[in-house]
């Protein structure tokens, strides 16, 4: 499944994992010590999204229009020893970001099916799940529960084509637990409408995966420029909306078919509801206690049902 186109938990900054990150990742971590020169670079390469990366590092230079040292620095924070390297990433990643099932399909031919279908399944989601929870960084975890938890904002969530579905497990879960939540509808102008009243007071959590949708990332950037707070779930390639996101989460999408997994994004996902229970504490116990009072009311009983069944003139 893919959004098409129409780490700890105590605190670290760094994965607690030895998972290798990603370009978008480095660039994301070493975003608070890069100078405003390193920074108009990193912005560069993000609004190309690196896909046609010059030969030489003085040729990237010059087209972000920053000097060479400038360039080596930057990559230096970001952990290259050099151009190459990072040249090689910055390029399959753009591969990787565009990838498409028909193109893994190709690539998996016949001898992907070899192991029972049931082991690979397995295997696959048990090592996505890994793979997020070992990079998750439980300062960023941290920073997207403060957010969720502030009773002063109002939360609303959207998704993209197949990640609507997140939006709408976590949408009903915060509404049980908090008030002030909506569920944007998976609408062009649904979205469109919501902006119109959206403001510093709100928080976005938006979920968009590869190959990442345009109207998910307009109405994101929309909202950004409306101050709105945006807490961005995507893969680890990073969705454009990441360039302006106040937090941003990642999971793994690798899958036994030829379609990106949501399952990581999916436990990410309630581990974001467990923490928001947890901040909330006595605010949530109440309110599923006024939930639960509320049931008593409207929904049938067993009381309700054998009298129903008793009475022959009941039309419903």
């Amino acid at each position: 499944m893919t959004d098409t186109e129409n780490t700890d938990w105590q605190g670290s900054t760094r994965p607690s994992g030895d998972r290798p990150r990603t370009l978008a990742e480095r660039i994301r971590a070493a975003m608070p010590a890069l100078s405003p020169a390193e920074r108009r670079l990193v912005r560069h390469l993000l609004a190309g999204r690196a896909a046609a990366m010059p030969d030489t590092a003085t040729a990237l230079a010059a087209d972000a229009d920053v000097a060479p040292a400038t360039l080596l620095r930057c990559l230096a924070k970001l952990g290259y020893p050099g151009y190459p390297p990072f040249r090689a990433d910055a390029l399959g990643e753009a591969a990787a970001r565009a990838d498409s099932a028909l193109r893994q399909m190709r690539r998996r031919g016949a001898d992907a099916e070899r192991a029972p279908l049931a082991d690979r399944a397995r295997h696959t989601a048990l090592a996505a799940i890994g793979e997020t929870f070992d990079r998750l960084a439980g300062a960023e975890l941290a920073r997207a529960l403060d957010l969720l938890a502030d009773g002063r904002r109002r939360l609303i969530f959207a998704g993209g084509r197949f990640s609507q579905s997140l939006a709408e497990q976590l949408y009903y879960h915060a509404h049980l637990i908090r008030p002030g939540c909506e569920l944007v509808r998976y609408t062009a102008q649904d979205r469109r409408d919501r902006l119109a009243d959206v403001g510093r007071a709100h928080v976005l959590t938006v979920f968009d995966f590869r190959r990442y949708q345009r109207d998910s990332v307009e109405f994101a950037r929309e909202a950004k420029r409306r101050r709105v707070k945006i807490v961005l779930v995507t893969d680890p390639w990073m969705s454009p909306i990441a360039d302006w996101a106040d937090v941003v989460l990642t999971a793994a999408v690798s899958a036994p078919s030829p379609f990106d997994s949501l399952v990581a994004a999916l436990a990410l996902t309630e581990a974001l509801v467990a923490g928001l229970y947890e901040r909330l504490g006595e605010q949530a116990l109440a309110r599923l206690r006024d939930f639960e009072e509320l049931d008593d009311g409207f929904a049938w009983g067993e009381a309700d049902t054998q009298r129903n069944g008793n009475d022959e003139t009941g039309t419903g």
